[in-house]
């Protein structure tokens, strides 16, 4: 008889499958198989101001923004950010416009606090916390472990006899600095795979290759101890590829199951988006994934929602509509399944935009991947954010 999870996983993949091949008539290749952002970003024009009209008005003043439309069904809107929050006062007077949630997009990764073995530097980290907490928003910590911010020092580490130790001494480092403070960690962030770059769906990681499985399940109790305050997640994109979607659906649901079994304090999933114009959301599985991550209790967080439009039409408009709809397809997902205690898209304005730097257009074009355009007006994405958090 097979279980509940395997029926689950296994029943969806025809669909995932067919998206996947659907994916290839339109350039899969040109995208790459594997998940991880190249090593260094292309290079970006300067910005300017938009070229075109915001396709969409902001709402007429006084009509309550995206943080008080969250705020009445008691959740968070929010998005991740860099420093250029703080040397551009019109976004930054957006951010605080909208925002309730905040989460660094690089400031508290292990490359940014670990210059080298002898020094942790709090600089950036401290200042991006100090701001939310002077504009009353929550603030989520990413990431304490994660296998695409290390240094070739700190690997080696991993690999000598106190492993152990270095892997959970930083853990403890940061999340006692900040414990009282931070709402949420990502603990562990994307710790799943598919194919050859994953064994029984955990990421080949220099986590799990020196380290073993156990390594989750140890971060999340260092990571409690030292901050017991804070709510813990397991972060990871599911969806955007769906041909790996269903291994790494059972690897995902495998490893909470063997967390709660464990007494891991796991408090919930962060549900990434890095949705695709071109990729079809298996919404099956998705749908099937989160029935049983809530099934098991576990909160849900959309964290890190975008849309990458390097092979969609020119035309903004039309760009603008595809984004969106995909969007809405994956955000009424989640709606159904019982919904998100809080929304954050990676970055909140075109102006800037890891897509842009990881996956630059071939026309030269700016991603339009975020809910507001590059001169800050809102686009449709927007207006499906709105939708959403409507009670």
């Amino acid at each position: 008889m097979i279980s509940r999870r395997q029926a689950l996983t296994g029943g969806a993949c025809v669909a995932a499958g067919a998206a996947a091949a659907s994916l290839a008539s339109v350039g899969w290749s040109r995208l790459g198989a594997r998940s991880t952002p190249p090593p260094t970003p292309a290079p970006v024009a300067p910005v300017e101001p938009s070229a075109f009209a915001p396709l969409d008005r902001l709402p007429d003043p006084g009509a309550p923004y995206l943080k008080d439309i969250a705020s009445e069904s008691g959740r968070y809107f929010g998005a991740a950010l860099r420093d250029t929050l703080f040397s551009d006062p019109d976004f930054r007077s957006l951010v605080v416009r909208e925002c309730n949630m905040a989460v660094c997009e690089g400031a508290m990764k292990f490359k940014a606090i670990r210059p080298n073995p002898h020094v942790y530097d709090f600089t950036a980290a401290d200042r991006f916390l100090e701001f939310t907490e002077a504009h009353g928003m929550a603030m989520r910590g990413h990431a304490l472990v994660w296998h695409g911010s290390t240094w070739p020092w700190f690997e080696e580490q991993l690999q000598g006899p106190d492993k152990w130790r270095v892997f959970e001494d930083h853990i403890r480092t940061v999340a006692a600095r900040y414990r009282g403070r931070i709402h949420s960690w990502d603990v562990v962030n994307e710790p799943f795979e598919a194919g050859r770059y994953a064994r029984n769906g955990i990421r080949r990681s220099v986590f799990l290759e020196n380290l073993g499985e156990d390594y989750i399940r140890v971060a999340f109790e260092v990571a409690h101890d030292a901050d017991p305050e804070s709510l813990k997640f397991l972060n990871e994109f599911m969806f955007s590829w769906p041909q790996s979607a269903p291994e790494k659906v059972s690897g995902a649901l495998r490893t909470l199951e063997s967390l709660l079994a464990a007494g891991a304090p796991v408090h919930g999933f962060g549900l990434q988006g890095h949705l695709l114009t071109q990729a079809e959301v298996p919404v099956d599985l998705q749908r099937s994934f989160l029935q049983e991550v809530r099934a098991m209790g576990m909160k849900v967080y959309v964290t890190e929602l975008d849309v990458r439009d390097a092979e969609a039409p020119q035309d903004p408009q039309t760009r603008d509509r595809l984004v969106a709809d995909r969007v809405r397809t994956f955000l009424d997902v989640v709606e159904e399944t019982g919904g998100y205690e809080a929304l954050l898209t990676w970055g909140l304005s075109d102006r800037y935009t890891w897509v842009s730097e990881y996956y630059p257009r071939e026309d030269g074009g700016r991603a339009r991947s975020l809910p507001f355009d590059e001169g800050l007006g809102a686009k449709p994405f927007y207006n499906v954010v709105r939708e959403s958090l409507t009670p």
